[in-house]
C-alpha cells in the first residue's frame, strides 16, 4: 500500500514528539488509486426488425460488424455523444427524447482495459443513412435481427441480446 508524504511526515512527528509511540492510526491517510474507465457509448438504430451495422475497417477488429458508437467527450453526456456520433459517422440527426436507454455495461478487454459501455436504442432519426468514415468502415446496412452477422463484435451481440431483453447491467470480461 502506498502511503502519501503528508502521512509519513505526520507519524515522524508524533513518533519524535510523543515518545516514539505509533499513533499513525490517528493521521493515517490512504492515497487511492482510483481506476480510470474508458467511457463509450453505442446506438442500436432499429428499423422495425433490423438493426444498423457498420463493418470495421483498419481497426484491431478489421472485418468485424459492430454499431455508431465512440468514446465521450469531456464534459459531455452519454445521450449528447451518441447524438454527435450519429451525426459524425451516418450523417443522422436525432432528437434527445428519441434515445432510450438500453443497457450499460462494465467491460474488460483480454488486455486489461476496463470500459463503461452505454447502449441506446434508437427507431426515429432525420436524414439519409450514409457512411461518413469510409476510412474506418467497409459499409453501413441493416441486418435483421435474427440474422446478425456471425462477425460481428462479441461484446456488442451480448449487449444486444440483454437490451432485447430489458436487462439494463452487465458485466463483460473478454478472453
Amino acid at each position: 500500500m502506498k502511503r502519501s508524504k503528508d502521512y509519513i511526515a505526520s507519524y515522524n512527528f508524533f513518533c519524535k514528539f510523543l515518545g516514539g509511540f505509533p499513533f499513525y492510526f490517528l493521521t493515517y491517510t490512504i492515497m487511492e488509486q482510483r481506476q480510470t474507465f474508458r467511457v463509450t457509448c453505442h446506438l442500436f438504430l432499429k428499423d422495425w426488425d433490423s438493426i444498423l451495422l457498420y463493418q470495421r475497417k483498419g481497426w484491431p477488429q478489421d472485418q468485424m460488424y459492430n454499431v455508431i458508437a465512440w468514446h465521450l467527450d469531456g464534459g459531455e453526456d452519454p445521450r449528447d455523444a451518441m447524438i454527435r456520433e450519429a451525426k459524425e459517422e451516418a450523417g443522422i440527426s436525432i432528437a434527445k427524447e428519441d434515445l432510450v436507454f438500453a443497457n450499460v455495461t462494465h467491460s474488460v478487454t483480454a488486455s486489461g482495459k476496463e470500459f463503461i459501455q452505454f447502449y441506446f436504442f434508437c427507431e426515429k432519426w432525420s436524414g439519409e443513412i450514409c457512411n461518413l468514415e469510409s476510412d474506418r468502415c467497409y459499409e453501413m446496412k441493416f441486418f435483421p435481427l435474427s440474422a446478425l452477422p456471425t462477425n460481428t463484435t462479441p461484446y456488442l451481440l451480448r449487449a444486444l441480446h440483454l437490451s432485447l431483453d430489458g436487462v439494463v447491467y452487465d458485466e463483460f470480461q473478454e478472453s
